[in-house]
């Protein structure tokens, strides 16, 4: 090899080695850098929350859970937080503004109705769940006997069309059942109570949301820490419906249902959705005025009157209101809703001034009746349109509609004389005049049941019976 080559292969290894050697000083003095280690501050605290549950009806719930969505509610998904801390609970939020909401126990603790769309503030609502029985064809059905299925398939050719078909409503219900045609039954809702938090303005901390690790023994000290109040309120509203009926001493079995009302509730905006729904009803009640008349009632729970239906809400003085229930305002029980443990009998007597009927046309709600007679043959069924027919109770959202007397435009007479139709007349008023502007509906026909012979037994009793499906049979304990 010459000495030129030599020479040359030294000064590219040379060269190699000073590069390597300036790659290793770079590294080096790279490595040496020191930065200050940085914790994001969710470890302490920067939100203190008070909730008030004297609006609760029953015990204090035991769990909670609140949802904070950051600016107007719309530009991120929120922070869930579910906790058993339901009167004190402290949380740390990024600084800045929050839109929140607080409701009693979790949404998986619900059954009745699912929460949807939660990621937004404005379009977080409650829906109610399908019921888990649906209505289904007569020849599906096991009845009582063959006299029942004869009057049923005379009535109709299906036994649930004035129920839940297209007669139960003027308008389309959104889903109906594919195998039947039926709409599908609503679950009613359980007791729920809602708080919003607009507006809340989050203090940032010394250093925002990311500590130096040298100042966390001190930068819980450093916070301006935000205090915030909740104080939920019932979401759910209890609708009592009366009716009155001639001939209840013939009466055996009972089922209705109601069409219009409200399918959900928006949680953010603490109103009503628009979508209709229909209800069940088949826990019915009575109360005699004498041995022929009387009233059938049922109340239950709902998610109240759709926001659109509403022209007007028209003051009602209490007397007004009260007057046909036979009971006066300073005695008025309230019921402020079912509680978790769906007890029906949470009163209170509470009365309240803020009382108004609600301006609504009559064809938004439609009340459907099927009554079966206690020869057990005979069916009877009825419609009426009750939309403007409704008075709330607020703020406690008790709901009633009273299909009385001056609503079928008939009178049961006074004390000693005759009613309209030769019935005995019992003392006290025939019912309310009516809501403003309201007046008797045309041709409205009041139930009225005619003479038959019992099935079997004599006599009504304490509560309308259950629609029945199978004969009864008798268990000898």
């Amino acid at each position: 090899m010459k000495l030129s080559d030599i020479i040359r292969n030294l000064k590219c290894k040379l060269f190699a080695l000073a590069g390597w050697v300036l790659l290793v000083s770079a590294l080096l003095l790279t490595g040496c850098e020191r930065r200050e280690l940085y914790v994001y501050g969710d470890e302490f605290r920067s939100v203190y929350l008070d909730v008030d549950w004297s609006n609760y009806v029953g015990h204090r719930p035991d769990g909670m859970t609140c949802w904070f969505y950051p600016g107007n509610g719309n530009e991120a998904a929120p922070s869930r937080h579910t906790t058993s801390d339901t009167e004190h609970y402290e949380l740390y939020l990024s600084g800045g503004l929050y839109q929140g909401m607080v409701v009693d126990y979790s949404p998986e603790e619900y059954v009745r109705q699912k929460f949807c769309d939660m990621d937004r503030f404005s379009t977080a609502r409650v829906e109610l769940t399908d019921a888990s029985e649906q209505p289904v064809d007569i020849d599906t059905l096991l009845v009582l006997n063959d006299s029942v299925r004869h009057a049923l398939d005379s009535v109709d050719t299906h036994i649930y069309r004035r129920l839940y078909g297209d007669s139960c409503w003027h308008y389309q219900l959104p889903r109906r059942n594919p195998s039947t045609d039926y709409y599908i039954v609503s679950n009613k809702p359980e007791y729920m109570t809602l708080d919003t938090l607009l507006d809340m303005d989050v203090n940032r901390g010394e250093y925002g949301d990311y500590i130096p690790w040298k100042r966390v023994n001190d930068y819980q000290s450093t916070i301006k820490i935000s205090h915030f109040e909740a104080k939920p309120v019932p979401v759910v509203s209890k609708m009592r419906i009366r009716v009155f009926v001639r001939g209840i001493q013939y009466l055996w079995q009972m089922k209705g249902s109601i069409a219009g009302l409200s399918n959900g509730f928006y949680l953010g905006r603490m109103e009503d959705t628009e979508t209709p729904c229909v209800l069940e009803l088949d826990d019915w009640k009575y109360e005699f005025i004498n041995d022929s008349l009387g009233y059938v009632y049922t109340t239950f729970n709902c998610f109240g009157v759709r926001p659109e239906t509403i022209r007007r809400k028209v003051p009602l003085r209490s007397e007004e209101a009260y007057k046909g229930y036979g009971l006066k305002s300073d005695t008025w029980a309230f019921s402020r809703g079912v509680s978790r443990g769906n007890d029906d009998d949470e009163w209170t007597n509470e009365p309240t001034d803020s009382i108004f009927w609600l301006d609504c046309d009559s064809l938004d709600l439609r009340l459907n009746l099927r009554f079966i007679l206690r020869d057990r043959a005979r069916v009877m069924e009825y419609s009426y349109d009750v939309g403007d027919q409704v008075v709330s109770f607020d703020p406690h959202r008790q709901l009633r509609i009273d299909l009385n007397t001056y609503f079928f435009g008939t009178s049961y007479g006074q004390k000693g004389e005759k009613g309209d139709k030769g019935d005995p007349g019992e003392p006290g008023p025939q019912g309310p005049p009516g809501p403003p502007g309201g007046h008797p509906h045309p041709d409205p026909h009041e139930p009225d049941f005619p003479y038959v012979d019992p099935y079997y037994g004599a006599g009504f009793d304490a509560v309308v019976e259950p629609w029945r499906e199978e004969p009864p049979i008798d268990i000898v304990f």
